[in-house]
């Protein structure tokens, strides 16, 4: 509804807050900019990412809004899971600790470089389809 009216109505909420109301979760609060078609849009997108976590639509989502440039081109971080005893020794606290191991542990780490170009947005296709049809070409960037 968000994206075939001019500007959010009261259905937009409404089927937010049904989708809500299924596991117990209070009514959207409207901000100012809920009221425009982008900005809902942003609230309905967010929606879309808790409701759906873990089970592998943001992939997608991301590629079908055309925002993966902007989300997924970013370093991917995580916790210091496996820090090195030079680590564990700068804290100051007993090495074998758990003390130690904490301080460290919750610092971030960057675990990989992400790239995302706009020839990301489609796969690449199979040689061995282009090869079985010479009119067919390889989708761009790749």
């Amino acid at each position: 509804m968000n994206e075939y009216l001019d500007a959010p109505d009261q259905s937009v909420y409404q089927y937010i807050n049904m989708v809500r109301a299924r596991v117990s979760m209070p009514g959207l609060p409207i901000l100012p900019d809920d009221n425009t078609k982008a900005g809902m849009r942003k609230r309905i997108q967010n929606e879309r990412r808790v409701e759906l976590a873990f089970e592998s639509h943001r992939f997608w989502d991301v590629r079908r809004w055309l925002i993966a440039k902007t989300v997924d081109n970013a370093p991917a971080l995580g916790l210091n899971a496996r820090p090195s005893a030079a680590e564990l020794q700068a804290t100051g606290l007993n090495v074998g600790s758990e003390a130690a191991g904490v301080a460290v542990f919750y610092k971030t780490v960057t675990l990989q470089n992400r790239v995302f170009t706009d020839k990301h947005y489609l796969m690449p296709i199979p040689q061995t389809e282009i090869d079985k049809d010479p009119n067919l070409i390889q989708n761009y960037g790749w």
